[in-house]
């Protein structure tokens, strides 16, 4: 039984009220869940970039990157996302981080 019936996933691109800086913070806290989950430490947002760089298909670096982008340089930031990114990143750490719990119960 997957994480998708309790935790359901939505394009929070299409969310008129979600502002760009939530939408790339969102994905550094993903990746920093990921990292939390797989280490048992707690790390920062901005050392989630690096850390997703390392862990996550070289796919996601362009939007991972601009997520770091967009904390540095605050909600002024020109990064843009296409449709759909914050949703399929979640969607892939959410199903490898289902994987790491199922694995470390063995």
């Amino acid at each position: 039984m997957g994480l998708e019936h309790r935790i359901p996933l939505r394009d929070v691109n299409s969310d008129l009220m979600l502002r760009a800086w939530e939408a790339f913070s969102l994905l550094l806290v993903t990746a920093r869940l990921h990292f939390t989950l797989l280490t048992g430490r707690l790390t920062t947002k901005t050392d989630a970039d690096p850390y997703g760089l390392m862990t996550f298909p070289q796919c996601w670096a362009p939007i991972l990157d601009q997520a770091l982008a967009v904390r540095r340089d605050g909600a002024n930031s020109p990064a843009a996302l296409r449709p759909g990114d914050v949703a399929a990143f979640t969607a892939m750490v959410a199903t490898d981080m289902q994987e790491l719990a199922l694995d470390a119960r063995g």
